[in-house]
């Protein structure tokens, strides 16, 4: 489904995604690495940063996740009816 996409909306949801991998992978290995108490008193604003990733994740692919519908679909309609009627 992803081929159905236009170049900016794959754009778009690919950049949110590696965003939402970087904070992943940074907030799982590297601070931990140099800070081992992490989040520890921090912990309310550790977990409110986690939620506007998720919910800035779930709207990319909700915004970016749209591909426009097919207008030549309509055109054949059209045709087929145009075509009908004049045979009858």
């Amino acid at each position: 489904m992803l081929a159905a996409l236009s170049t900016g909306n794959e754009i778009g949801l690919g950049l949110s995604g590696l965003v939402f991998v970087a904070f992943a992978l940074t907030s799982a290995m590297l601070i931990p690495r140099r800070w081992p108490d992490f989040p520890d008193q921090q912990l309310g604003v550790y977990l409110a940063i986690v939620v506007c990733f998720f919910v800035g994740m779930l709207a990319a692919v909700v915004t970016f996740g749209k591909s426009k519908p097919e207008q030549h679909g309509t055109k054949k309609t059209a045709t087929a009816v145009s075509t009908t009627v004049a045979e009858s």
